[in-house]
């Protein structure tokens, strides 16, 4: 049973990721992406969203050095959540952006 619910929380998450990348590349190319406030939301979401990248990974170096050694695969499942986070919170960041801007 465990499997079964691990199995449809890595489809979920999967499922938000490529609606992440799909909201971002869509919102890039449309017409209201390449006009100032398209340019002014894109520009906001991303020094929002990948300094995340910079943080998990200084994080993650810490957490390997001073508290623990993270194993082969701790350490690749937390490469894959620092590439594909930022991705996420980019687009709800486009997506909230969008509403108030």
């Amino acid at each position: 049973m465990g499997e079964i619910i691990s199995f449809i929380s890595i489809l979920i998450y999967l499922a938000v990721f490529f609606w992440g990348v799909l909201y971002g590349v869509l919102f890039d190319f449309r017409k209201e992406g390449s006009d100032e406030r398209g340019v002014k939301i894109s520009g906001t979401a991303y020094t929002v969203a990948f300094p995340l990248v910079i943080l998990g990974w200084l994080f993650l170096e810490l957490i390997d050095t001073y508290i623990r050694p993270l194993s082969f695969e701790e350490y690749r499942d937390a490469i894959w959540f620092l590439v594909t986070v930022p991705v996420i919170v980019r687009a709800g960041m486009i997506l909230l952006l969008k509403r108030f801007w």
